[in-house]
């Protein structure tokens, strides 16, 4: 009930926050969750937004949209309950683990004690709120759900004479992870080194004695390959070249450096890091790069001393090596969402480190104290940081404010002021967004379109325009450009665009209807 309260009290103010930015293709405008059956649609989701090749995070949502409709509330509600479900599984994996043979006569006594504080403070730490007050952030969610469910499991079916309904229930969460999101792709074996570490006396007897679990859990990669297919993440440098693979694993040193300072000093917290640069040489990055090594180093060394260090080390590079080792596959350098799960393994090594710490302590209520003051600390710090959830224009200035050249967040700035019907204010965050990269074409559409709802056609055009010539391969572009043509009676023009747009994307319905609609007749 503790766990339970405390994630639920913290994110109690988070449930009035609007849909933002992925929120908007999907959820708003997603046609794939407004019916939960056939299952086939809800479970084929639409090639863009968070929901891209991720069937398990659409159909969620299209459980919500189902008791719901488009109220952002309720699928804040969601988020709020995924996150509750997963501390729950966690707390019964850290107890657990507490008492196997090769921990039970260090910690065994205290294994409900220290279970709780480590998942009472992961569940409050302010680093993961982006990852529950962002609706789009399920999908961390749901993989890290299904990912200790995996574990979980895994180890009742080691303790279980009966272990084939653990078996299957391990299979499938795994496959269910596998789709909700990528990074699943490291619970087999996470599952086998747990197993190695805390149940087996080696990998064969490990692979001997559960080799039906191992067998299904590695058949779940194969889901990888439907699900991947099609995708076009990549990650580029300001919109322009794909990083290679050398720059993406260097400055993702630097990006874990990072992450693991917020998990100790959660500030600032970012939502976004698109301008985040590519690493240069600098002593800076010297350092990044020794610590990081230095960890892996002492990570394979306690591995092979069969420590239960060993595994929470493990944990954390495996679960952070899809987005940040050297793949610049997903779209994005840095992601304060992607510590959702790994931020799990570095409190339980502070929590016990400290517990140790303290032992020699006479008086036995420190402990308890030092856990509550981290619980108050970090909870409070998450209220204030939901606080700034509560409005596209709260939410975009904060991350504006602390990335000054970041040219999403400028852009996502004006136009959550134009929603808001402050232009001129908008016009200043749209220059500065094409000051700082040029090349961020998103800045001159949304600059576009804000000068057509003005009326201000001519300027509108020339701005869609030059989003167009910068990027003739977005749909949405040439479709906006086509509306702002049509509203100037170019219909000839118009038309083209339309077309273009239906070239690029035959399911964009927008440029469908605008067709349709240029040529009906002129009412009389």
């Amino acid at each position: 009930m503790l766990i339970i309260g405390a994630a639920f009290l913290v994110y109690l103010n988070s449930f009035g926050g609007p849909f933002i930015f992925d929120d908007i293709p999907s959820i708003r405008d997603n046609a794939k969750i407004r019916c939960l059956w056939p299952l086939t649609v809800p479970l084929n989701p639409p090639p863009k937004g968070a929901v891209q090749a991720r069937p398990m995070v659409n159909l969620s949502f299209a459980i919500n949209y189902a008791l719901g409709g488009l109220e952002p509330w309720g699928y804040h509600v969601g988020n709020s309950f995924l996150h509750i479900l997963a501390s729950l599984v966690l707390y019964g994996v850290v107890r657990r683990t507490l008492i196997t043979e090769p921990l039970r006569a260090k910690y065994g006594p205290y294994a409900t004690k220290l279970a709780l504080a480590v998942v009472t403070i992961w569940s409050v730490h302010p680093l993961i709120t982006v990852s529950v007050a962002y609706i789009s952030s399920r999908t961390e969610l749901l993989m890290g759900l299904f990912y200790l469910l995996t574990l979980y499991c895994a180890i009742r079916r080691a303790e279980s004479p009966r272990g084939a309904g653990w078996t299957a229930a391990s299979i499938a969460a795994c496959a269910l992870g596998m789709a909700s999101k990528e990074v699943m792709v490291s619970a087999p074996l996470a599952v086998l080194l747990y197993d190695r570490i805390f149940l087996s006396r080696s990998f064969g007897e490990a692979l001997r004695r559960r080799r039906a679990l191992y067998i299904g859990l590695a058949t779940t990669w194969l889901l990888l390959v439907p699900l991947s297919a099609g995708t076009t993440f990549s990650v580029r440098r300001g919109g322009g070249a794909p990083f290679t693979v050398w720059e993406y694993g260097l400055t993702e040193s630097e990006v874990i450096v990072h992450y693991l300072r917020l998990g100790f000093w959660p500030s600032p917290l970012v939502l976004d890091y698109y301008d985040w640069p590519v690493a240069r040489f600098s002593l800076a990055l010297v350092a990044c790069l020794a610590t990081v090594l230095g960890l892996l180093a002492a990570t394979a060394r306690q591995l092979l001393s069969g420590r239960s260090t060993g595994f929470l080390g493990a944990c954390f590079f495996l679960i952070l090596a899809p987005t940040s080792s050297f793949l610049p596959l997903l779209g994005e350098v840095a992601a304060e969402r992607r510590m959702y799960l790994p931020l799990a393994a570095v409190v339980a090594l502070v929590v016990i480190v400290v517990w140790r710490a303290l032992e020699a302590v006479p008086r036995r209520w420190v402990p308890t104290v030092c856990a509550v003051l981290a619980v108050a600390i970090f909870g409070s710090a998450s209220v204030r940081r939901n606080e700034q959830y509560g409005s596209a224009l709260a939410i975009w200035s904060d991350t504006a404010s602390k990335r000054p050249y970041n040219p999403r967040a400028l852009t996502e700035v004006g136009t959550a002021l134009v929603a808001l019907g402050r232009f001129s204010e908008a016009t200043v965050y749209y220059e500065q967004a094409t000051r700082v990269m040029p090349g961020y074409t998103m800045a001159y559409s949304n600059w576009g379109i804000a000068l057509a709802m003005q009326g201000r056609l001519a300027e509108a055009v020339g701005k869609l325009s030059e989003a167009v010539r910068r990027n003739p391969a977005s749909a949405s572009f040439h479709y906006n450009l086509g509306l702002a043509l049509a509203k100037q009676g170019h219909v000839d023009q118009a038309v083209l665009e339309y077309q273009l747009a239906l070239q690029i994307d035959p399911s964009f319905n927008k440029a469908r209807d605008g067709l349709a609609g240029l040529s009906q007749p002129p009412r009389g």
